[in-house]
């Protein structure tokens, strides 16, 4: 066994100390004891794990004897003081440019991260369908699309419902915008509390008992109806006994029963 470390050292002197035309002669090494099997093709592509062709520049072929018993392709680890990175870059201009990185810090978090100052990060499934995307500014779209207006956008121009909100596969909510910008808020559920919403301080436990029931026992009047925001409104208002009081800001004091007679009063 030492003997045949002792050659391996030596090939592995002459091949880092070789001309690159020598270097780039293919070469196929196999160990099948240790798990073990390099190909150095003359292509400038490397395998680990094949000796067939190999397709890319670096080929980790997971498929054959060579392979570890777990699985396990590929690993990289760094010390516990420092990030282990993986980073993408393209020339530009001549120059290398870096695009992306994958790293973790000591702080054991995980980053992806796009590294070019104008760069978004697209997720893509199916082949080239975008399904979602990261702006450089920080919104985020869901949907196939490319320009979030809000911290996040959910698009879709389907009938179906572009949000939803479960509790299971059966209880759940639906959020769909039209195509006129209307918003229809459907409540599904396999219970008796079906196709109800509830707006307000609820008990955990609770369930609202009508299809829109709006709590509130902190003083505030539960429903208000303005004309412009935070003038010319109709507020209503339930007190602890139970009472409705609606009150106008307008300073008209009263309900209007004739749409033809503006002002008139119940």
């Amino acid at each position: 066994m030492k003997n045949k470390n002792l050659v391996k050292a030596i090939c592995l002197s002459v091949i880092l100390m070789s001309p690159i035309s020598w270097v780039k002669a293919q070469m196929w090494q196999a160990v099948s004891g240790n798990n073990y099997a390099t190909t150095l093709q003359n292509t400038d592509k490397v395998g680990i794990g094949t000796n067939t062709t190999i397709s890319s520049m670096l080929q980790v072929d997971g498929s054959s004897a060579y392979s570890v018993n777990t699985g396990e392709l590929f690993r990289t680890i760094a010390p516990s003081s420092t990030a282990s990175y993986w980073r993408l870059l393209r020339m530009v201009s001549g120059t290398p440019t870096e695009f992306g990185t994958i790293y973790n810090n000591a702080d054991n978090h995980f980053y992806l991260e796009a590294v070019n100052g104008g760069g978004d990060m697209i997720f893509q499934t199916g082949g080239a369908n975008g399904r979602m995307i990261i702006k450089s500014g920080g919104n985020v779209g869901i949907g196939n699309f490319t320009a979030p207006s809000r911290l996040l956008d959910v698009f879709g121009s389907a009938n179906s419902p572009q949000f939803r909100i479960s509790y299971d596969a059966s209880n759940y909510t639906d959020f769909k915008a039209r195509s006129n910008g209307n918003l229809i808020i459907n409540p599904l559920s396999s219970g008796p509390t079906a196709m109800k919403v509830g707006i307000g301080n609820f008990a955990t436990s609770d369930d609202p008992t009508n299809k829109l029931e709006v709590v509130d026992g902190g003083g505030d009047p539960q429903l208000r109806l303005s004309y412009t925001h935070g003038t010319l409104s109709t507020i209503f208002e339930t007190n602890v006994d139970g009472d409705l009081r609606i009150a106008s800001t307008s300073g008209l004091h009263g309900i209007n029963v004739n749409p033809n007679t503006p002002g008139a009063r119940m």
